[in-house]
């Protein structure tokens, strides 16, 4: 089949998959076995009491999508289970578990608290019966909740109040750099959620501020002030409440990007009795470029009417959205002359007391721009750490325009605690360099780069695959092994390392790429691994915890459609690791975030190949490794919610003989991806990077599929080697820019 030509692409790119197609090979064994009876009379033993013991659920446990049911049982004829009393369903017997088995949809069920029996029929005609008591089922997302009070970066002394708005929940905390939660009472009033923090009482310096809301049925939202600057009190000064003053006036010097400003805060005496409102403006960006239709956002508490003005002009009123808690409005930047302003928003409450905020020295540029080397409507970009003024001059001679910049959370938070200082400032150097070049900068924060500490200081820290083996290697780097799809305290150590990120580099990126797995992409461990093919990733506490199959492992017999619920499981686990980095990372950066999807990704009836095979490995996209990696891409792009999130393909070089046909299984990942993109209701952007060793014409395949499928531009793997001579070389890209005008 041409296909599986079109998709054998021996790629030395670090991050890249050999695919190598084998044939499958099946081992069958027979296993026998005899009974010897001795001579004489036999005695018969008299057959046990009917009993049954429910093994999964348990009780008070919390549960959703489809769930497995699994229970132990003597002396059977059948067994079911009924869910609040219900209709009895039957389960089958399990001969690998040992346990008879089933599986039930909670999405079928209200959230909240139900009981699960399970029913031995015994075989003497007696009837026995367990039961899982008060089972928290949970579907529904919990509804968003976002911290009033206070605001990340601004400083504090004395008493406050810790304010949060959200609605739906049944309880509401606060904590302190993670410390022990605080209670929060609802003020119906105010509609705020509020407890007081006598700030006195923490060490003076930086604190990240959370505060957690809980639903009736376990759902669980969260929300974090970062970097709040608690004070000692001057002794002749009361017990404060922070009061919001406005921005300083920025400097007119435009050499450098000038951070944004940082609110400054006047303590003063005043008593908590009315909240004034606050606002804080999202985007545009001071120092950021922009053109076209923007849309003005800001995020804003207590506030009637919310509105922005350009340089201090007549105000356009903006509206709020009731899904994102957002106020908006559109700015045709057309309407305004090229070059530098000031975008302000004002918050109005019922008294009229205005309060704002303000992006300084926002760029609008509608009209093209003279340059050294051409206005290429592509971003032209370069993954790679020269910093050299004569090799920055040299590539932007060439038209390169943005390089990838890339971070190790390793390196730049070698204790769980304290952050690398040298390292921080060696980056601050880097991104300085680059900016004064006059290039822009792609963020790759580097997740995959996993701290020795997460190991040590996290139980359940590591990928398991079906054979109890734990995936990593302490000595290589990037190997994507901190168990960021399952375990929920790891997420809560990296969204730590996300925030230090931005509050100590900032937000001035043209964009930040996500994956968060092997080589910074979305995805699973390899699929083949200490010597053994057909590894899947969900055999840790908690995936296992999280199962639906949790005695099910991949090729065995699937009675129950087993194969499926794993499978959808296991896909809907690393989409959920997808929309967390979206979320956590717009907590702080409001700009373009690249999903780094790579492969060839799994293909329309090939996950359905895999499950109908049991998962064992001999389908097409499983001897790929595409099913056990977790690459349903279509799964993942539908999933998306952010209009802000750009598809980005690692294999942008790949074989596109097969474009021309209608047939989605063989056309080349780009193709496929612009095909979801284009199909998602925000109509996603593209970019595309290439997997490494690429020569002159790897180059001009990459850079015709970046103009066939209108990608934003492309960036190029690697810089190193573009300038080595070996491979394509900086006046190959040069070309490739001069024929994209």
């Amino acid at each position: 089949m041409p296909h599986l030509f079109n998709r054998f692409f021996p790629s030395t790119r670090f991050r890249s998959t050999l695919r190598t197609r084998l044939g499958a090979l099946t081992l069958v064994g027979l296993v026998g076995f005899s009974v010897n009876l001795s001579a004489g009379p036999m005695s018969v033993m008299a057959a046990p009491a009917a009993s049954v013991r429910i093994q999964n659920p348990l009780s008070n446990q919390t549960y959703s999508g489809v769930m497995n049911v699994q229970a132990s049982a003597t002396n059977p004829h059948r067994v079911s289970y009924a869910i609040d009393g219900g209709t009895e369903r039957p389960l089958s017997y399990d001969a690998g578990a040992m346990a008879w088995t089933g599986s039930f949809d909670t999405r079928t069920l209200v959230d909240g608290a139900h009981n699960l029996d399970v029913v031995n029929h015994g075989a003497d005609g007696t009837t026995t019966a367990d039961r899982a008591w008060s089972i928290r089922v949970r579907n529904a997302a919990a509804p968003p909740i976002a911290i009033a009070n206070p605001l990340s970066n601004q400083h504090f002394a004395g008493a406050i109040q810790i304010q949060a708005r959200g609605t739906g929940f049944e309880s509401v905390a606060y904590t302190v750099d993670g410390g022990m939660a605080v209670p929060m009472s609802y003020q119906a009033t105010a509609q705020l959620w509020s407890a007081a923090l006598n700030s006195t009482q923490v060490s003076s310096g930086s604190h990240n501020v959370d505060v957690v809301g809980t639903t009736s049925t376990g759902g669980v939202s969260t929300d974090r002030a970062w970097s709040v600057v608690f004070a000692a009190l001057p002794s002749s000064t009361p017990q404060p409440t922070p009061v919001r003053q406005s921005s300083p006036t920025p400097s007119p010097t435009l050499q450098a990007s000038p951070p944004r400003p940082t609110s400054q805060v006047t303590l003063t005496p005043v008593p908590i009795v009315a909240d004034p409102p606050s606002i804080v403006i999202q985007n545009p960006l001071s120092n950021g470029t922009y053109a076209g239709s923007v849309v003005v956002q800001a995020s804003a508490t207590n506030a009637r009417r919310v509105s922005y003005d350009i340089d201090g002009g007549p105000g356009t009123t903006m509206t709020r959205d009731p899904a994102t808690g957002l106020w908006s409005a559109a700015l045709d930047s057309r309407t305004l002359t090229n070059g530098r302003h000031n975008v302000t928003v004002s918050a109005t409450d019922g008294s009229n007391r205005p309060v704002p905020d303000r992006a300084w020295n926002v760029e609008f540029v509608n009209s093209v721009v003279a340059t050294p080397v051409s206005s290429s409507a592509y971003v032209f970009g370069l993954i790679g750490d020269d910093t050299n003024p004569a090799t920055l001059s040299t590539e932007l001679a060439a038209g390169v325009r943005a390089k990838i910049v890339r971070l190790s959370w390793k390196d730049y938070l070698p204790d769980q605690s304290s952050t690398n200082a040298t390292y921080i400032s060696a980056k601050r150097a880097q991104l300085a360099q680059l900016r004064q070049a006059g290039l822009g900068v792609i963020l790759d924060l580097g997740l995959q780069d996993t701290p020795s500490w997460v190991h040590q200081n996290f139980p359940d820290s590591y990928y398991v695959n079906q054979y109890g083996e734990r995936y990593g290697d302490p000595a290589q780097p990037d190997q994507g092994d901190a168990n960021l799809v399952f375990n929920p305290a790891i997420r809560l150590a990296a969204a730590d390392y996300l925030g230090r990120v931005f509050a100590d580099l900032g937000t001035d990126f043209q964009a930040v790429r996500l994956g968060g797995g092997r080589w910074g992409e979305l995805t699973y461990p390899p699929a083949s691994y200490n010597g053994r093919a057909n590894t899947y990733w969900a055999f840790d506490t908690n995936a296992q915890r999280l199962s639906p199959v949790p005695a099910w492992r991949p090729g065995q017999a699937q009675p129950n459609s087993e194969a499926r619920a794993f499978a959808n499981a296991y896909m809907d686990s690393l989409v959920d690791y997808q929309n967390w980095q979206v979320a956590t990372v717009r907590r702080a950066y409001t700009g373009s975030l690249m999903m780094l999807y790579p492969s060839w990704g799994i293909r329309p009836g090939e996950l359905d190949a895999a499950v109908a095979g049991s998962l064992s490995g001999s389908s097409s996209a499983e001897i790929n490794g595409e099913v056990q990696r977790g690459f349903d891409v279509a799964r993942q792009i539908h999933a998306l919610s952010d209009p802000g999130v750009v598809v980005t393909t690692t294999w942008l070089d790949a074989d596109a003989s097969q474009d021309a046909g209608a047939d989605p299984r063989y056309w080349s990942p780009i193709k496929y991806l612009s095909s979801l993109a284009g199909a998602h209701p925000a109509s996603l952007r593209k970019f595309g990077e290439n997997t490494g060793q690429g020569t002159t014409a790897s180059l001009g395949l990459a850079a015709a599929q970046m103009q066939r499928f209108n990608l934003m531009g492309m960036a190029w793997f690697t810089e190193s080697e573009l300038l080595g001579g070996r491979y394509a070389t900086l006046a190959d890209y040069a070309a490739v820019v001069g024929s994209a005008l």
